[in-house]
């Protein structure tokens, strides 16, 4: 499957037994198998169903995320996932439930995001968060800039 995301051609395909995705500008070789694919074992139309940007595996995490009215506004109108489910809450902020087949993708998205955005549920995606977000925070160390005297 050859598709297009985030600006780049990708190509959906088996490698040693396992679905894999590949960036098409960056593929240098490229060897036949001798086997024909045999597209009766997949059914593509779910191979995206639970990816936030990119496939990324056959994972399936349910995931729930607490929006402020700003990102709300932002979120609310687009369809991010098949599955997602978003409730309105009185200050305008939302819960944004779904399930998504990388943790790693959906934390790298809450990080990038910055302020306003929290994830709730599951823990494991709170502590990939956490650990991101730290990890940015060493880039900015107040000793780099302190001037030397």
């Amino acid at each position: 499957l050859i598709f297009q995301n985030e600006g780049s051609w990708r190509l959906l395909a088996g490698s040693e037994g396992i679905m894999k995705q590949y960036l098409i500008d960056k593929i240098v070789k490229v060897k036949s198998t001798g086997k024909i694919f045999d597209k009766a074992g997949y059914k593509f139309s779910d191979l995206f169903k639970h990816s936030w940007k990119s496939w990324l595996g056959n994972e399936k995490h349910k995931i729930k995320l607490w929006l402020s009215p700003f990102w709300a506004d932002r979120v609310n109108p687009r369809m991010l996932v098949a599955d997602q489910k978003i409730t309105k809450n009185k200050d305008g902020s939302i819960i944004f439930e779904c399930t998504v087949n990388s943790l790693s993708e959906i934390a790298a998205w809450v990080v990038s995001r910055g302020e306003g955005v929290m994830v709730m549920e599951p823990s494991g995606l709170q502590k990939t968060v956490i650990e991101l977000a730290s990890g940015v925070l060493k880039n900015y160390d107040i000793k780099i800039f302190q001037e030397e005297p």
